[in-house]
């Protein structure tokens, strides 16, 4: 019957993943097929869990904190603050687009390491979408490179991705050997920083051409947008024939329009030209070139300045005050022993947010809140907890503990250890929930190090490592991820599945090898442990 359980679970995931890959319907609604889908063979094969049961699967304190947060993040962007922030990131970058995204994957990389990814995620993304669309530069791979380098930098201390935590934190683990957070830091951190190394040279090659200002007439855009819409139309319907007859008429008249002002600009063009020709514009001439470009970004960017400023500058200070106490909350309730989780910080800044902003209409407000996004989590929390019963997760760790455990005792058991260990947690991060996944794993650990005869931090180490890397194999592999996808869907700005794995696998691959030949260096051959 296990076995049965464990092949139904594993259908159904292979069947979810096959929807998303090929993009038949929204990810939310491929996730919420497939919890329906493990509610019926869970049904089939065990017990019918009741109504009250299933709702008790959703993780509502991941989709409270998320509401608050969204809600804050809104209301915050109505101030023209991200806008602002966006330019003056790009002055400090000196008006190199590199330079820029060097800053914001950094500064997302520091924050994640203490904060929430998804929080970061949440602050981090609007701005830079801001920033790409006020320079012109496509947002797509900028997005990518501040979500894998938020999932990566997850690793590095005990709070800063939830896996880590359930590890540590863990009754079974801490009977073996109690994980402060300084030993978690100093021996995940730089394996995290030789990683942010390898990515920057990785992205630095991969996306050189991406992170150039595209040339774009706003109006050419518009025709664009306009040339998608009458395709969509029906020749067969009447009124969308007319609509569509009507769209390229004015299509046509924007062509016009387009054609004209292409044709003034070069004439306006020739004119310069010919001008810089004569003896007047000698002087000019003579100044260095790097000179004229420098004066040229500084005029640039003075314009920008003028035209996205802040629009409530009230509403600003009060939304800055709001976001710091809750991050510093967040950071700190522990220390200071406030009896409250994160979802309610978030929440509770949430409401203050409203009532400090004056909004008088509420669905103006709700309109800020990506309501997709928080069903997706809500159908992915019932599709992995269902997966969860039917044994699957089980499964994988009894096969991991029977496969580490046909090797020879001695360093060639535990380099094998680490190595499965690694891939395994990495592998299946990319396709699993790493929560669930986390706490499936740690009897799996304990068994590793108890029956095998092996030590338990380079396992620990290891788990940590690949749940946070591979975290940027898929889409759904991490909450940060799809709160990012969510964002920039919002934004008219569409990052798919296969988008997503197709940029992010290589980063997952190449991280993940990194940190093998660096925990059998420091863990296998010298043995830091």
């Amino acid at each position: 019957v296990v076995s049965t359980q464990s092949t139904g679970g594993t259908i159904i995931m292979l069947l979810v993943y096959a929807f998303l890959i090929l993009g038949v319907f929204h990810r939310t609604i491929v996730a919420m097929l497939g919890g329906f889908l493990t509610l019926a063979v869970i049904s089939a094969l065990k017990e019918r869990p009741g109504w009250y049961k299933v709702l008790s699967w959703i993780d509502f304190e991941t989709c409270g904190l998320l509401f608050g947060m969204m809600l804050m993040v809104g209301i915050f962007a109505t101030t023209g603050a991200f806008e602002w922030a966006a330019v003056k990131a790009y002055k400090l970058a000196r008006g190199r687009v590199w330079s820029l995204v060097i800053i914001l994957c950094s500064f997302t990389g520091v924050a994640s390491a203490f904060l929430d990814s998804v929080t970061t995620i949440l602050l981090i993304i609007p701005v830079s979408i801001r920033l790409c669309k006020v320079l012109n530069v496509d947002a797509v791979p900028v997005l990518l490179c501040i979500v894998f380098f938020a999932n990566v930098a997850g690793a590095a201390t005990i709070i800063g991705d939830p896996p880590n935590l359930i590890v540590v934190n863990s009754p079974a683990i801490k009977a073996l050997g109690e994980i402060s957070f300084g030993l978690f830091a100093m021996h995940m951190a730089p394996g995290v920083i030789v990683s942010y190394l390898a990515m920057f040279i990785y992205i630095k090659f991969v996306y050189a051409k991406s992170f150039v200002p595209l040339p774009v007439n706003p109006k050419r855009k518009e025709i664009e947008i306009w040339k998608k819409t009458a395709k969509k139309l029906d020749d067969e319907d009447e009124n969308e024939k007319k609509m569509k007859d009507r769209l390229y008429d004015m299509i046509d008249a924007l062509e016009d329009e387009l054609e004209e002002e292409e044709e003034r600009s070069r004439m306006i063009q020739e004119g310069m030209d010919a001008a810089a020709a004569t003896p007047r514009m000698s002087r000019d001439a003579r100044r260095p070139s790097g000179e004229i470009k420098r004066k040229k970004e500084v005029l640039d960017i003075e314009e920008m300045e003028e035209q996205y400023k802040i629009k409530n500058v009230a509403l600003c200070i009060n939304s800055v005050i709001i976001l710091c106490t809750v991050i510093f909350l967040f950071f700190f309730r522990s220390i200071i022993n406030i009896p409250i989780s994160v979802t309610w910080i978030s929440i509770i800044g949430a409401m203050i947010h409203l009532i400090v902003s004056e909004i008088k209409d509420i669905e103006e407000v709700l309109e800020k809140v990506e309501w997709g996004t928080l069903m997706f989590f809500a159908a992915l929390f019932v599709l992995m907890k269902g997966l969860e019963n039917l044994g699957l997760i089980e499964w994988i760790g009894t096969q991991t503990v029977n496969l580490i455990g046909v090797v020879p005792e001695g360093n060639i058991r535990l380099a094998v250890a680490v190595t499965v260990i690694l891939w395994l947690s990495g592998i299946c991060s990319a396709f699993i929930d790493s929560i669930p996944f986390a706490a499936a794993m740690v009897p799996v650990l304990v068994q590793v190090t108890t029956k095998l005869n092996l030590p338990l931090h380079p396992l620990v180490w290891a788990f940590c490592y690949g749940t946070c890397f591979g975290s940027n194999a898929t889409l759904t592999a991490a909450s940060a991820n799809v709160v990012m996808a969510g964002i920039a869907e919002a934004e008219g700005i569409s990052i798919s599945f296969n988008t997503f794995t197709r940029h992010g696998a290589p980063i997952a691959l190449i991280t993940i090898c990194l940190m093998n030949i660096y925990m059998l260096i420091f863990h296998v051959v010298i043995a830091w442990y």
